[in-house]
């Protein structure tokens, strides 16, 4: 009978025993679980990060592409700039090509209407001593005459 109590009271620890390790298992399979759903959770999120990532740098491609074409844009009036101020530049030189003929075109004229004046002058000058003469003439007819 000793022994046999002896072997129930074993039997009866190792049910319990095996009751705390069956605990410890469960305890381990929901820490598992717990741990699954955590690693979804942390792929979940850097999956999303990914995604982000990608529209990240697809925007960032886009701006490149932008600032190329803003980058082109800009020598293309550059150039422009630079064609209009040669024409411009041109323009101011023919400017002042005209103002310098036009000086000397008008002091050209100038001097002939100088000339023509002084000739005027010695023309009249001539008419005047013409028409002297002439009255001098006529006043010597006249003294004939009579």
């Amino acid at each position: 009978q000793n022994n046999a109590a002896k072997k129930d009271v074993h039997i009866s620890e190792l049910q319990s025993t095996a009751s705390n390790k069956d605990t410890q298992i469960s305890e381990l399979v929901a820490n598992s679980a717990q741990k699954d759903a955590q690693i979804s959770e942390l792929q979940l999120a850097a999956a999303n990060k990914d995604t982000h990532i990608g529209e990240l740098k697809n925007s960032s491609t886009q701006k490149d592409t932008q600032i190329s074409e803003l980058q082109i844009s800009s020598s293309h009036k550059d150039i422009q700039i630079s064609e209009l101020k040669a024409s411009s530049d041109s323009k101011d030189s023919q400017i002042l090509q005209l103002q310098a003929q036009l000086k000397a075109t008008v002091e050209i004229k100038q001097a002939q209407i100088s000339e023509l004046q002084s000739s005027t002058s010695t023309k009249e000058a001539e008419i005047s001593h013409l028409q002297s003469a002439a009255a001098t003439k006529d006043a010597k007819i006249a003294e004939l005459q009579a």
